[in-house]
């Protein structure tokens, strides 16, 4: 039984380079997808109060708008 278990274990191991590449490519298209839905909840999910909250300097408001590629000019938190 170890010897089959272990035989397994090898052929397994041997043959599933092809397997691994599977899962890392899963893994990558999983990871792209999260990165996506956060790009969303970031540039359009997020309420634009909460947007001002976190991005609550001139610099980080900066930085929002050119990460969603906001052309409409409004800076958090700044009163305009």
């Amino acid at each position: 039984m170890l010897k089959t278990t272990l035989a397994l274990a090898i052929a397994t191991i041997l043959s599933g380079c092809a397997g691994i590449s599977s899962i890392v490519d899963r893994a990558a298209n999983i990871n792209d997808k999260a990165l996506e839905a956060a790009e969303f909840s970031i540039c359009q999910g997020a309420s634009i109060g909460s947007v001002k909250r976190r991005f609550n300097t001139p610099e980080l408001a900066r930085l929002w708008q050119d990460f969603c590629r906001e052309g409409q000019g409004f800076i958090p938190n700044t009163g305009e």
